[in-house]
């Protein structure tokens, strides 16, 4: 061997130092001008690497794939985040992964995406498409109460007899737990999408086989002719008397003659009204899509 060759295997030798890793270890490890490494002699290819100057000790461990081909580093963590004990266990699983061909970073963000809970598919599902601040605080509303029993659950954890006796346990508001069961149908739909749930594996369509879906009776949104004959009154009475100031007055007397939803009129702004075209036209609507009407002598009256 030639001494240039002598010379470079000292070279390389020298950035190594070998020894038992243990949890007192690493607190031994001096910095260096040069950066090295301190290899365990127990567990093949496990090692803390000390970078120069700033002091920086991690660990890691080198594997073969398949145990053939050319080695691979696969980073564990800092010494300050992880024991000696956690790194090796690490260590050990990160070559068991291997060694039956399977990749430790996609099996990694595998194991993130099953630990998904309802909150963060939910939240996942929000931020996709836009939505109106009334209908996410609902969503929300449902979550935090008639489905807070899931909400902190991960998703790949809930079962359809689970879902299926929440269901039939909601009988007392049958509304709001019919109303919860489609936003959980949202959150399994959206987990479906991101492959954090295999379509397969969605418990939504077993559900609805077990169960009988509650028919409530719609909401009663209509003054029936006697009652509105009274309400107008009342509204007049509380104007003579000063108990409703007449911005308040002419709003509910606005939205009864359209029809409008509250959210919709309260975002109605003066420019976008058109007294030549005789329209004004909502631009927040539940479905995006902006809303004209025409003016009629009552609602004139009120803009006047």
């Amino acid at each position: 061997m030639s001494d240039t060759r002598k010379a470079k295997v000292l070279k390389i030798r020298a950035k190594s130092l070998y020894g038992l890793i243990n949890n007192s270890t690493a607190n031994k490890l001096k910095v260096r001008e040069d950066e090295y490494y301190y290899r365990d002699t127990q567990l093949k290819g496990f090692y803390i690497r000390v970078y120069a100057k700033t002091g920086y000790k991690a660990y890691a461990v080198r594997i073969r794939e398949l145990g053939v081909g050319k080695q691979k580093t696969h980073k564990i963590g800092s010494c300050e985040e992880y024991t000696a004990k956690e790194a090796r266990a690490e260590a050990i699983k990160l070559k068991g992964l291997i060694a039956i061909g399977l990749n430790p970073k996609v099996e990694k963000e595998k194991a993130k995406l099953e630990s998904h809970t309802i909150t963060e598919m939910l939240d996942s599902f929000i931020s996709l498409k836009d939505r109106s601040k009334k209908t996410v605080n609902d969503y929300r509303n449902k979550l935090n109460n008639v489905l807070s029993v899931f909400a902190n659950k991960p998703i790949k954890d809930i079962t359809a007899i689970e879902i299926a006796t929440w269901y039939r346990q909601g009988s007392n508001k049958p509304r709001a737990t019919d109303i919860g069961f489609s936003v959980l149908k949202n959150c399994f739909n959206q987990a479906v999408a991101l492959d954090v749930v295999d379509a397969n594996d969605n418990p939504i369509p077993k559900v609805e086989s077990l169960i009988s879906r509650y028919k409530s009776p719609p909401k009663e949104t209509t003054l029936k002719d006697d009652v509105l004959g009274d309400f107008l009154n009342a509204l007049l009475h509380l104007g003579k008397d000063n108990k409703l100031p007449d911005v308040a007055k002419d709003w509910i007397l606005f939205k009864l003659a359209t029809g409008t939803r509250s959210n919709e009129l309260s975002n109605l702004k003066w420019n976008n009204i058109d007294l030549v075209k005789g329209t004004y036209t909502f631009y927040q609507t539940k479905t995006g899509q902006p809303l004209t009407q025409a003016i009629t002598p009552l609602t004139n009256n009120i803009l006047d």
